[in-house]
């Protein structure tokens, strides 16, 4: 489930010496002043390793890596394992203890509709801002500084764009990528109370704890509700209600541009109208089969970890 992570290696010594030995020359920075070297700059595979004074920086995507450069494939606790002893065997570095500063965790999740169907389900995160494009839908921080981002989009559509190996039998599957990306602080971040090594990737505990963390912040996002007009009569309140939570939960980019405006410039305020349209969704509204398919999904993910 791990996809791009950032590695950073201390140097020891002369630690990094062997490297052009074992990778060749590197694109190196230099400084035209002193003709000091900057850094240098090695791709191995679809891995970036920039060393960089006494730091040796490893950024790229694990599962890409393990699958050919396809990251449509999964990436599981135990080729994790695999893919930091190769890594660290053929760079004649032990990662294992290596410093682990960013990470994404995601999973494909085979759907039985287009993409965009479930994308139009998701309302509102806690703390976030909503932001939608095209068939791929994000949840950013409010503040231009970005720590971490939950993202859900079509991942056969990026797959072919990127021409990546699609796994037989899933050609023509609808495929949903939902993943979090987790940028910085990782282990304020992650709630994980120690330090994040390389080998912290495939504790079995790490593992589960980051995978509930997954798990628990999609359901804490609103689901919207379908909403039909033919259960009985309304009073003139509640279809005013209605038709409220009707246009927030179709409109939502544009529902949340026009709170942004500065409409209710009391936050006390905003948040009790979010709270009221919620409520009328838990009232008036009922889960569809899209959410509930979603939903299962979700759960089935992280069932067996």
């Amino acid at each position: 489930m791990y996809d791009n992570v950032s590695i950073e290696v201390r140097r020891l010594g002369e630690c990094f010496a062997h490297l052009p030995n074992l990778l060749g020359n590197p694109q190196e920075l230099v400084n035209t002043a002193t003709g000091e070297v900057i850094k240098r700059v090695w791709k191995v595979s679809n891995l970036w390793l920039t060393e960089k004074s006494d730091v040796l920086y490893i950024n790229g995507s694990l599962c890409k890596f393990a699958n050919g450069g396809s990251n449509v494939f999964p990436m599981t606790r135990e080729l994790t394992a695999q893919v930091i002893e190769e890594l660290s065997d053929n760079l004649k570095l032990d990662l294992s203890g290596a410093s682990v500063r960013a990470l994404e965790f995601g999973c494909n999740l085979i759907m039985t509709q287009p993409i965009i169907c479930y994308i139009n389900t998701l309302g509102d995160m806690p703390s976030r801002k909503r932001v939608q494009d095209e068939s791929t839908l994000y949840y950013k921080h409010t503040k231009n500084s970005q720590p971490t981002e939950t993202i859900f989009y079509d991942k056969q559509k990026e797959a072919k764009k990127n021409r990546m190996a699609i796994p037989k039998g899933l050609e023509l599957a609808n495929i949903l990528r939902y993943e979090i990306k987790i940028k910085k602080s990782l282990q304020r971040h992650t709630k994980w109370g120690k330090p994040i090594y390389g080998a912290t990737l495939y504790d079995k505990d790490f593992y589960r704890h980051i995978a509930k963390m997954w798990r628990d912040n999609y359901f804490s996002i609103q689901k919207l509700k379908t909403i039909s007009m033919k259960n009985g009569k309304y009073t003139r309140k509640e279809i005013k209600d209605i038709a409220l939570y009707r246009y927030a939960a179709r409109h939502p980019d544009e529902f949340a541009e026009l709170l942004n405006e500065g409409i209710y410039t009391n936050k006390k305020e905003l948040g009790r109208l979010r709270k009221d349209i919620r409520d009328y969704g838990n009232k008036y509204g009922e889960s569809d089969e899209l959410t509930k398919e979603l939903d299962d999904s979700i759960n089935n993910a992280t069932a067996f970890l």
